[in-house]
């Protein structure tokens, strides 16, 4: 269920043209918006903003942290922390698609208050 959520989440960001991604293995899920306008200018799809830089992954700012938990809660999904979280083994279809949909409503908010920024349009 993890991985069929990190491919609709990431469908999403596509679909939306958000600088983000969604990563994660087995049960656990985070997702990284990309905030750094010379990173987002450098990159010529979302696969360039991919990094392992701790400090960068970890270091989104809090307005933005804090919106996307209230959104999503807003929207019926509780994350775990930051912009991550885990599934079990209760959860299923439904959840995913109900979790989908808050992700989607979430980030259309994100973007219209401008904490997150479009690839190639920082």
């Amino acid at each position: 269920m993890a991985e069929k959520l990190r491919t609709d989440w990431e469908q999403v960001l596509e679909r939306t043209g958000v600088a983000g991604y969604v990563y994660g293995a087995c049960s656990i899920f985070h997702v990284y918006f990309e905030t750094d306008r010379d990173r987002i200018a450098a990159a010529s799809n979302r696969a360039d903003l991919h990094t392992t830089d701790a400090n960068r992954l970890k270091g989104m700012p809090p307005e933005l942290i804090d919106q996307y938990q209230r959104y999503l809660r807003h929207h019926g999904v509780d994350i775990m922390s930051g912009t991550g979280g885990v599934l079990s083994g209760a959860h299923g279809e439904s959840d995913i698609e109900q979790a989908t949909d808050a992700f989607e409503r979430t980030v259309t908010a994100l973007r219209d208050e401008g904490l997150i920024r479009m690839l190639n349009n920082s």
